[in-house]
């Protein structure tokens, strides 16, 4: 079971406390709400507040935290996500 914990800006994982950076959690959280669809990079740099030169060291970051699956690339378009929050 995953949970995005927003008060410790932090991705709990079957118990395991793994930490984000305040931008890794706005991305990966743009991503999880918008589960299974594309995300641009316009609409995460307005949505998760971040520079578009930041955006592949964000999904860098959370790939290595995540796995290399846990965000995809839609060339052209975007990122995805398949991870989702608990209850989902």
């Amino acid at each position: 079971m995953m949970v995005l914990n927003q008060n410790i800006f932090a991705m709990i994982v079957d118990g395991e406390i793994i930490k984000l950076s305040y931008s890794e959690y706005e991305v990966l959280s743009v991503l999880i709400e918008r589960r299974l669809s594309v995300v641009s990079n316009d609409e995460l740099i307005d949505r998760a507040g971040i520079e578009r030169g930041s955006i592949k060291a964000m999904v860098y970051r959370i790939r290595k935290k995540f796995g290399p699956e846990s965000i995809h690339h839609s060339h052209g378009r975007g990122y995805w996500t398949e991870l989702k929050f608990e209850g989902d």
